[in-house]
């Protein structure tokens, strides 16, 4: 999926690739799966506030799934509600397992960001039901 927004009197762009083969090594142990890719770029505005989530999973039907849900940028779903700190996301409930995090403030300029990474249970937008689900839920505030 590819996407070009508006963002204030700027533009962003991304390109996602869901269920994309993956291997490698996931908290100490051996990962052969399933990933998102994620390309973005562009010219943001000033202040910019985003909450985003990312995953792949299996839905209840067997189908594989792949979502990225984000609000502050760009919408192509109906809007789905970020809980607060992280949680969850629409009718997903969300299960940190790992994270990376990251605060600076250097005079005008400012970064607050939270990734966690973990296991997603619930629903989908479209897909329904998970059987289950992996991925990362994000929130970056940011002042440039």
């Amino acid at each position: 999926m590819e996407t070009v927004s508006a963002h204030g009197r700027q533009y962003i762009a991304t390109a996602k690739q869901g269920g994309v083969a993956a291997t490698g090594t996931v908290l100490g142990r051996a990962f052969e799966g399933r990933a998102i890719v994620d390309d973005s770029a562009g010219y943001h505005a000033r202040v910019t506030s985003w909450r985003w989530s990312a995953g792949v999973g299996v839905a209840a039907s067997g189908a594989l799934v792949a979502w990225n849900l984000v609000d502050g940028v760009a919408h192509e779903v109906e809007r789905q509600a970020f809980a607060d700190g992280l949680a969850g996301v629409g009718g997903l409930r969300f299960q940190a397992l790992a994270a990376r995090a990251r605060r600076e403030r250097l005079g005008v300029f400012a970064s607050d960001y939270e990734q966690p990474f973990g296991r997603f249970s619930g629903e989908l937008p479209v897909a329904g039901p998970l059987r289950e689900g992996w991925g990362v839920m994000e929130r970056h505030d940011v002042r440039w």
